[in-house]
């Protein structure tokens, strides 16, 4: 993959070319206080109360706003099914205590269908028109959102279409975008990439973009095998700034992973949930590869009490 450091060894043949006999990787840093966390999720595990165990809801890609044909219908359904189920009014019993241990609802990204998205500066009447219609879809998530909000904190991260700049690391969504949302304390417009922390489980993901250009340049078929080899690359988006753009730094590289997250997912990205625990010289590291709520319907919940950050997912279709 283009832009990742490596270290070779080999010799030089008669020719003049140089053979590899092996290649090195820089390989996984140290977690943030990983002997800490794993001890107290040991200690959490050998409880047996349901009531005790936390989660980080993940989902991408809602689409909004895409074109009326097809099932866009039962699309907002899914959508507002998943909503009330986060806030537990629905679901059967086993999966209300799910609900309950919800502590964060991280949205990474795809708020927007890509068609939908004509919120660029009008130039014409006509123009004008199809802005006011891409913000109805926004109007109507705004208010979901404001009433998730009432029971459980919510982050809200750009994605490719979603109106913020292009050029990675993505800004907050405007608040103006969604006004009920933000004006509530329980509500986070973050940045992509986003880190953040939950009970001492350190998260770190993007909103897909780094996942897709890869697969996209590379025989790589499978967004978690992409993400754990970005930990071993220590690199978060190793292609910038060749085939996906990035600001221009000029002293540092800020998505050189100096410190392996406990959680990396990325939104968006491939057909189905992908996860593994990539572990190595006592590093560990769940990832986490979430799809389109808009194709396939499903949230994903990360077990931030149980030692190896479970993976629970919870199907709308």
């Amino acid at each position: 993959v283009t832009g990742t450091i490596v270290g070779v060894r080999g010799r030089v043949l008669e020719n003049g070319e140089f053979r590899v006999a092996e290649v090195c990787f820089a390989g996984l840093a140290e977690n943030y206080d990983g002997s800490e966390r794993l001890q107290g999720a040991m200690d959490v595990d050998a409880g047996d109360g349901a009531s005790d165990k936390k989660y980080v809801a993940i989902v991408a890609g809602f689409g909004c706003g895409a074109s009326q044909e097809g099932d866009s219908g039962s699309a907002m359904l899914a959508l507002q099914l998943m909503m009330d189920t986060c806030s537990g009014i629905l679901g059967t019993e086993a999966t209300q205590r799910l609900a309950s241990g919800i502590t964060r609802v991280v949205i990474a990204g795809g708020l927007l269908a890509a068609k939908a998205a004509h919120l660029t500066q009008p130039t014409s009447y006509a123009l004008i028109k199809e802005q006011a219609q891409a913000l109805d879809p926004l109007q109507d998530l705004d208010a979901m959102l404001s009433e998730l909000c009432e029971t459980v904190d919510v982050d809200v991260m750009p994605g490719v279409a979603d109106p913020t700049n292009y050029s990675l690391p993505q800004q907050p969504l405007h608040r103006c975008l969604l006004p009920q949302s933000s004006s509530l304390s329980t509500f986070s417009r973050c940045t992509n990439p986003h880190a953040f922390e939950v009970d001492g489980v350190h998260f770190l993901g993007t909103s897909g973009q780094n996942v897709d250009d890869i697969m996209m340049y590379s025989t790589y078929d499978s967004p978690a095998e992409i993400l754990e080899r970005m930990l071993f690359w220590r690199h978060l988006i190793p292609t910038a700034p060749d085939s996906l753009s990035t600001y221009p730094f000029v002293d540092e590289d800020p998505f050189v992973l100096d410190k392996t997250p406990d959680v990396l997912f990325a939104g968006g990205c491939g057909e189905r949930v992908e996860t593994r625990l990539v572990a190595s010289d006592g590093v560990r590291c769940r990832v986490v590869s979430v799809p389109e709520f808009s194709k396939r319907k499903v949230l994903v919940l990360v077990d931030v009490t149980s030692k190896d950050l479970d993976v629970q997912t919870i199907a709308f279709d």
